[in-house]
């Protein structure tokens, strides 16, 4: 299979919560990450191009975890 993407993709695991209007997701999974795009597993999908907020939890910042807030599409 030839990959498609424009853009470089890393893993990145990391836990996240996303925010589309308002709904909320918690304890989500993402898996790669790229210049313009975060890869967030979740059951059920919202379509794409809907805005949105995205906090990444990093661990290991000591007593508490680094959040990292977000704005997309």
């Amino acid at each position: 299979m030839v990959e498609s993407r424009r853009r470089t993709r890393v893993n990145f695991a990391a836990r996240a919560e996303v925010q589309v209007g308002k709904r909320i997701y918690k304890n989500l999974q993402t898996r790669d990450l790229s210049h313009k795009g975060l890869f967030v597993l979740e059951s059920h999908p919202e379509k794409p191009g809907r805005k949105c907020r995205v906090t990444i939890y990093l661990e290991g910042g000591g007593e508490e975890d680094i959040a990292l807030h977000l704005k997309g599409l």
